[in-house]
């Protein structure tokens, strides 16, 4: 059976990080015979690097969207783009009777869940990390703060709402009951062939399905 799906990814296509581990296991996916959409946020793109782009992704099988990226003032800018990310991915939902809104993060989470209020799907968080407690951390938010608080707020109901997970990590690392552990679309034989096997298992029919990638 063929899925439906956007993926939304609050990165630019000219992040090296976006080729190496988001559109190299789209491109995996759409060549199985899924429908791929993929929304990212871009900050400068010349037209004519936005028209290879698309070329590219095309070829690929990747109907892509992108929206501009706002960066300043922090938070009013980060709200302003989830919001609009929100809607526009509702809209996509719509438009192309997408089956499902896989959210790389948590503002493309966040996406997601506003766009539950005008769409119906299934939701794929894509848990990259804990992203409110490494910015503390980091040194860049306090914990307690305003942007920690929503941060760990979107987690929370992302994490109820999610109809599959999936988790950044290694092979090895320890997956909790009923989670499967599926090849990166990248990895492949010389020949060609995708290293492993899917699992044939999968949950389907409304079950909860948590995936580890690394």
């Amino acid at each position: 059976m063929s899925l439906r799906v956007l993926y939304v990814c609050y990165l630019s296509l000219e992040d090296p990080l976006v080729h190496s581990q988001v559109v190299a296991y789209l491109d995996g996916l759409a060549e199985r015979g899924h429908v791929i959409h993929l929304m990212t946020f871009e900050t400068s793109l010349s037209p004519e690097r936005s028209r290879r782009f698309d070329e590219e992704l095309r070829r690929r099988g990747i109907v892509w969207h992108r929206r501009r990226y706002h960066k300043r003032p922090s938070l009013p800018a980060t709200a302003f783009d989830v919001i609009a990310g929100g809607f526009a991915a509702a809209r996509l939902v719509r438009r192309h009777r997408l089956d499902a809104i896989h959210a790389r993060n948590h503002m493309p989470a966040a996406m997601a869940l506003i766009a539950a209020w005008f769409a119906r799907f299934r939701l794929i968080f894509d848990l990259r990390g804990l992203m409110a407690e490494e910015y503390v951390d980091a040194g860049n938010w306090k914990r307690g703060g305003l942007p920690y608080r929503l941060t760990q707020w979107v987690q929370r109901v992302a994490l109820r709402r999610a109809d599959g997970l999936v988790r950044g990590g290694g092979r090895d690392r320890p997956a909790r009951e009923g989670a499967r552990s599926l090849p990166c679309a990248r990895a492949r034989e010389p020949r060609g062939r995708p290293r492993g096997r899917l699992p044939r298992a999968v949950p389907a029919g409304g079950a909860r399905c948590s995936v580890t990638s690394g």
